[in-house]
C-alpha cells in the first residue's frame, strides 16, 4: 500500500491519514518494524520519482497550467534529499592542513590564531 501511495506522490502525512493513524504512530512503526521501514523507504523513492516525472510532464506541456512554484515547494519539502538547493558538507581534519586559495596567502587580511575544534 504505502509503496504504491508514494509512487502516486502522497506525503507521509497523507499515508498516515489513509492508514487511519497519526504521523507519530507512522514514525513509531518505521522505528519498530524493519519491513514497514523498507516499504516507507521505497515509497519515498517513489515519491521522488513521481515529482521528477511530474516536472518533466509539466515541462513539455503535458500538464496544462501546472503550478511549477507549488510543485517545487512540495518537492523540496517532501523529498529534501533529492530536491534541495543547498548541499551541506562536513569535513573533519585530524592533522595540520595548509590551504592555498589559488596562490592567495591572505596574510594582509586574515590575522590571529586558530585552534582545532573537537
Amino acid at each position: 500500500m504505502v509503496v504504491e501511495w508514494g509512487s502516486q506522490g502522497l506525503s507521509l502525512a497523507e499515508m498516515a491519514i489513509k492508514l487511519g493513524v497519526g504521523r507519530s504512530t507512522l514514525y513509531r512503526w518505521i522505528d519498530e518494524h524493519p519491513k514497514f521501514r523498507d516499504a516507507v523507504s521505497l515509497a519515498q523513492d517513489g515519491m521522488s520519482a513521481w515529482f521528477a516525472k511530474t516536472f518533466r510532464d509539466a515541462g513539455i506541456g503535458e500538464i496544462p497550467n501546472a503550478n511549477s512554484g507549488c510543485l517545487i515547494f512540495a518537492a523540496k519539502n517532501q523529498c529534501p534529499n533529492d530536491f534541495r538547493d543547498r548541499r551541506e558538507h562536513t569535513v573533519e581534519v585530524k592533522d595540520h592542513v595548509e590551504i592555498n586559495f589559488l596562490g592567495f596567502d591572505g596574510e594582509d587580511i586574515i590575522e590571529g590564531e586558530f585552534e582545532a575544534v573537537d
